[in-house]
């Protein structure tokens, strides 16, 4: 088979036969515009040379083709004004060129891929058949060209993936997608299961390979790619070293598509993740280990803040047995106002039972149990179990509701303990701070995913370096134990996937807490 080179200098050979011309060049574009001669016939080599020189500088009447997309043809060279640089025409003059054709190589998508050119040392122009048949081997050589080049490219191609098959840090195997058997595998993936590449192929990927506990979903996965139902298929997995010890991987196979459009072989890429596994295996002990100690070290926090937290049913409830107690001493009892205060008495307790079990089943697995929440509901509850003692110590309760604020993600009973701890705290610092009362404001938005509740009031605030470490262990020196009440209320927040922050601002504490909307979560 002839190389381009030799096929190119025929087709140069067979214009100036068939042209009846004296010489003729084939020039072909090199970075980017510029124009070299790769064959020629009849032409010494400094004319060669020179009009290489001049098409690297972009001139001559090729360089002019090109940009022009059309033949050119020149009748008397040395009396044309397409040549009117003096070392042009002398160099024309001095190899005897009087008259040329520049014929164009278009491509089949139309563009410029190459000029060749005749010359004749008498003055001529070639008639119409001439014309007509060095466009007929302007067409076969552009032909030439073009299947060269994709040779070239695919032959690129096939290099390149060979280059990254081979040196990949993953593991890439070929498997035929009928057998299931191993056809080419990459140095990573002989290295990750400690086979060479000549004892891995023609072994059966999951038979031979696969952890036996693997196997049913590769058949499943291969079978689903085979008949088009996916794609990729992408289990985490393992193989079987040789020595019989399981390789986690992440598997990523998808099926090869041929020349013709087909569905080919299966080709997989392999990343090792036994060591990854282990590790992961290692911190996960660890982190077990430490969230043990964090449950023992707070298991007196819970207590405290248990305590903190049930106070106000408790206090509430034996208010309304004494009211209770007043009812039942009159001569005539108020039988629906009793009834009324004993209701009330009954949802104290429900209420209070609620809160000792769901913290404690937080602190026991860690987790809590979400559902669709309405957080203005929560809140309001809260507002209204502070509002005596509001009124109490002249603080005016601001509720500022989004009444428009979709379902959160979360627990009421604990949006509702997160809210007392904040408002107790707001109460408790304009209390400290200015005995004639003051205002704590209560915010619900929502945005990009979360709503939130601020929570701002009227006292001396919190600085930047107190922020710092408000949510610390024994980050705060109120009596009542606040540091604790907000370490407890930031890590049910987090249990929500939400985050509980505090804005430096004094005067005026601001504090915040982001929860996900129900409809962000699903």
């Amino acid at each position: 088979m002839k190389s381009l080179d030799d096929a190119l200098h025929d087709v140069v050979d067979a214009a100036v036969s068939l042209a009846e011309a004296d010489s003729g060049t084939l020039r072909l574009p090199v970075e980017g515009s510029r124009l070299k001669i790769v064959a020629q016939r009849g032409c010494p080599d400094w004319w060669v040379r020179y009009w290489d020189e001049r098409s690297a500088q972009g001139y001559g009447i090729s360089s002019i083709a090109l940009q022009r997309n059309k033949r050119i043809i020149i009748e008397d060279a040395l009396h044309s004004h397409w040549y009117t640089d003096p070392s042009d025409l002398h160099s024309i003059a001095q190899f005897g060129v009087r008259s040329v054709v520049t014929t164009p190589l278009s491509s089949s998508s139309g563009g410029v891929i190459g000029f060749f050119t005749t010359h004749w040392k008498t003055v001529r122009r070639p008639d119409e058949k001439t014309l007509e048949l060095l466009d007929l081997l302007a067409m076969h050589a552009a032909s030439l060209i073009e299947r060269a080049q994709a040779h070239q490219a695919l032959q690129d191609i096939g290099n390149r993936y060979q280059a990254i098959f081979e040196s990949a840090p993953v593991g890439i195997v070929q498997v035929e997608s009928r057998q299931l058997t191993v056809v080419e595998a990459n140095h990573a993936f002989c290295r990750m299961l400690g086979y060479s590449e000549d004892e891995l192929v023609g072994k059966h990927i999951i038979n031979d390979l696969t952890w036996p506990q693997d196997r049913q979903n590769d058949f499943l996965g291969a079978r689903r790619l085979s008949v088009g139902e996916i794609e990729r298929y992408r289990p985490l997995k393992r193989f079987v070293h040789k020595d019989g010890t399981p390789i986690w991987v992440e598997l990523d196979a998808s099926r090869l598509i041929t020349g013709d459009g087909t569905a080919g072989d299966f080709i997989g890429v392999v990343t090792n993740l036994t060591e990854q596994r282990k590790s992961e295996e290692l911190a996960r002990a660890r982190l077990e280990e430490v969230f043990h100690v964090q449950r023992q070290q707070t298991a007196n926090e819970l207590a405290s803040v248990l305590a903190h937290e049930i106070n106000q049913p408790l206090v509430a409830t034996s208010i309304y047995a004494d009211v209770a107690r007043r009812l039942l001493d009159k001569p005539e009892i108020d039988r629906p106002k009793l009834i009324d205060v004993l209701d009330r008495m009954r949802g104290l307790s429900l209420q209070a039972g609620q809160i000792i079990q769901t913290m404690r089943s937080f602190y026991a697995r860690g987790k809590i149990d979400p559902v669709a929440t309405d957080l203005n509901a929560a809140v309001e509850s809260a507002l209204s179990m502070v509002a005596s003692s509001a009124r109490r110590l002249r603080i005016d309760l601001i509720p500022d509701l989004d009444e428009n604020l979709p379902t959160v993600w979360g627990v009421h009973v604990h949006i509702e303990q997160i809210m007392l701890n904040l408002l107790r705290n707001a109460l408790e610092a304009i209390e400290g701070g200015d005995p004639g009362g003051g205002t704590v404001t209560v915010r619900t938005s929502a945005g990009k995913g979360m709503a939130r509740v601020t929570v701002s009031d009227t006292g001396p605030g919190v600085d930047a370096a107190t922020a710092e470490h408000l949510f610390e262990r024994l980050g705060s020196h109120k009596v009542n134990g606040l540091g604790v009440g907000l370490r407890i209320s930031r890590s049910l927040i987090e249990a929500h996937r939400g985050r509980l922050w505090v804005q430096p601002h004094v005067p005026g504490a601001i504090f915040h807490f982001e929860l996900p909307l129900a409809s962000a979560t699903r």
